[in-house]
């Protein structure tokens, strides 16, 4: 926060050598105030992210890329005043439960000139933001339900307190990149009330000045234990026991990846990788508190709307698999974003940020070394995306239960889909000999990997509409 303030006064200096007295003012206050009055303000926004921010600068390039995206998504030029992101990125963070993240939407919609009576529920906002609702519980929860109606509905022509098609999207990049934050916020442990209490040695891009994050739940609640619990391929005595993965990444990296057998035998493989699956729906205390201590149904309603199992949902016919080769992001998505969306530069750094969590890698495992990781973290993803309904032809679907156990599974299933859901005792029996930042990692694989299947279902829909 001090650096601003030097700048204006090394600028005032400057001007009063070149300029006479009264000149030398006009240029401070015309020319150089309002752009260092920015940069002061930036500073004050990015310190209420930083507990969030503390634990992606463990992958600097990915730290700096989310950095952009947020202040290009929630304080650049856009179609919506910056308090009305604010406020659609605070019923997002409710549908999740989130206290991080509603407490600081909060704080930046009021700091944004926004009305304080909004804050008192969503029914004193205005008409146009309540209309919000119903895509946001179907993207923070079954996204594959999204259809062209939404769309249609939201727009209609000649009411003003609709939705032009470039807003609408604006508000939905936001709904489902809040979501998938909550996912990583929750997966990790980030509270708002967090500390900083270490540097990471050998695990970072440059250890000696990166962080070390912590939460409410405590260094404990993420850093895990050393305790054996369930197992790879299986085995339920050694989640994340590094040398079991990687004698199977070993197995699988001299088969043969490509699926065998016809459309009907890779269609079984697929719903395999579900099979004896389950969540934490019941007698699990939200992480984060309570719906009254939060006051999440002030600015969401329905909020007993949740995620439905893709492989049990109601209506096989209505919501068929998604595959990938009919759509995605790469040859879908990617483009309609980028016509309807204002800033060409914020559908980059999104681009780029699905491309920096998949292709990471230190080539480490733990304690071990010189690690091929690329088929964990192939598995890891799309086993995320199979969770939304969307598959790939080409994947042997087999590999994912040869590298993800049961209790993986289930906290990747929990994190992805129920993030409020994730515990301290199922954050400390899952990649128990993993190092910090290779957890974080496979959080922000969970994140992007959500967020990428929320945006596919939502352009295949303006799509449609378009059409």
């Amino acid at each position: 926060g001090a650096f601003a303030p030097k700048l204006i006064g090394f600028a005032g200096n400057f001007a009063a050598r070149c300029w006479p007295a009264d000149l030398a003012v006009d240029v401070v206050v015309f020319f150089c105030l309002p752009p260092l009055l920015l940069l002061l303000a930036m500073e004050e926004n990015w310190e209420i992210w930083q507990p969030l921010l503390s634990c992606l600068e463990l992958h600097k390039g990915y730290c700096s890329n989310v950095r952009q995206m947020l202040s290009s998504m929630f304080y650049g030029e856009g179609p919506l005043p910056v308090a009305h992101r604010q406020y659609i990125a605070l019923m997002a963070a409710c549908r999740h439960h989130c206290e991080f993240l509603i407490t600081v939407h909060k704080t930046e919609f009021l700091r944004a000139g926004g009305d304080p009576e909004w804050l008192k529920g969503l029914h004193r906002a205005s008409e146009k933001i309540q209309h919000l609702d119903e895509i946001n519980r179907v993207l923070a929860h079954r996204p594959w339900l999204t259809e062209a109606a939404h769309i249609r509905e939201l727009c209609r022509v000649g009411n003003s307190k609709n939705w032009s098609l470039n807003e609408l999207v604006c508000g939905a990049l936001i709904l489902s990149r809040t979501h998938s934050l909550c996912s990583f916020i929750h997966a990790c442990g980030v509270h708002s009330d967090f500390q900083i209490v270490a540097a990471m040695n050998g695990e970072a891009e440059q250890p000696s000045t990166l962080p070390r994050c912590n939460s409410l739940d405590s260094r404990r609640s993420f850093k895990g234990t050393k305790r054996r619990i369930g197992g790879v391929g299986g085995d339920r005595d050694s989640s994340g026991h590094v040398p079991a993965l990687l004698a199977q990444l070993q197995e699988l990296n001299v088969a043969s990846s490509e699926p065998n057998g016809s459309t009907e035998d890779k269609i079984r493989v697929f719903n395999s990788v579900h099979d004896e699956q389950s969540l934490p729906l019941e007698n699990t205390r939200m992480n984060g508190g309570s719906e009254c201590d939060l006051g999440c149904g002030a600015f969401t309603g329905a909020l007993n709307y949740r995620y439905e199992d893709f492989f049990n949902r109601a209506n096989h016919a209505a919501s068929p698999t998604l595959k990938i080769h009919d759509f995605s992001w790469e040859n879908q998505g990617f483009g309609v974003f980028g016509q309807l969306v204002n800033s060409t530069e914020l559908i980059d750094l999104i681009d780029h940020g699905f491309s920096i969590a998949q292709a990471l890698t230190y080539k480490t495992m733990g304690n071990h070394a010189d690690v091929d990781t690329t088929k964990y973290r192939v598995a890891v993803w799309n086993y995320i995306l199979s969770l939304f309904g969307i598959r790939y032809d080409d994947y042997n679907y087999a590999e994912v239960n040869k590298l993800l156990d049961r209790r993986m599974k289930t906290f990747i299933k929990t994190s992805a889909c129920l993030p409020e859901r994730v515990t301290v005792n199922l954050r400390e029996s899952v990649m128990v000999d993993f190092s910090f930042s290779e957890k974080v990692h496979v959080n922000m694989l969970i994140s992007e990997a959500r967020f990428q299947a929320s945006l596919n279902y939502f352009s295949r829909a303006v799509m449609q509409f378009m059409t």
